[in-house]
């Protein structure tokens, strides 16, 4: 199949927030944090340490279930 001719917008945008072309470039400002090394290191790793902590949780709960199940048991 080929592909097909798309239509371009040649419209020019109206209204409050349109761009004029004499406008310049947006500057954007950041601004730095300063933490400290544990704050800086929890910033870093805090996904990863969810997940494994409770990746170890669930594993702790099902390990504490299964003792308990074959106590029972047993």
């Amino acid at each position: 199949m080929s592909k097909r001719n798309r239509k371009h917008r040649h419209k020019s945008y109206q209204g409050e927030d349109a761009k004029t072309p004499s406008q310049g470039p947006t500057v954007t400002r950041y601004k730095a944090i300063v933490r400290s090394p544990l704050g800086e290191w929890w910033h870093e790793h805090k996904r990863s340490t969810k997940i494994i902590g409770g990746i170890t949780g669930g594993v702790v709960i099902a390990a504490w279930l299964l003792f308990e199940l074959f106590r029972l048991v047993f």
